[in-house]
């Protein structure tokens, strides 16, 4: 669910600017192109697996 969201409120910032600027589509194209991206966020029976790489650390006890 959280993913999820996160997806959601970055979705539009992140698709009109690459799709506007790079591919010239105007920003009706895209609006209705996010409508079915977040369509498909929103469907329970699509299960998005993201791969994410976690690195944790610590510091060396005091000699």
């Amino acid at each position: 669910m959280m993913m999820m969201n996160n997806l959601l409120e970055v979705a539009q910032g992140i698709t009109t600017k690459i799709f506007t600027e790079v591919h010239g589509w105007s920003r009706e194209e895209v609006e209705v192109f996010l409508v079915d991206i977040r369509a498909g966020l929103k469907d329970r029976n699509v299960h998005g697996y993201v791969p994410v790489l976690v690195v944790w650390g610590q510091k060396p006890p005091a000699a």
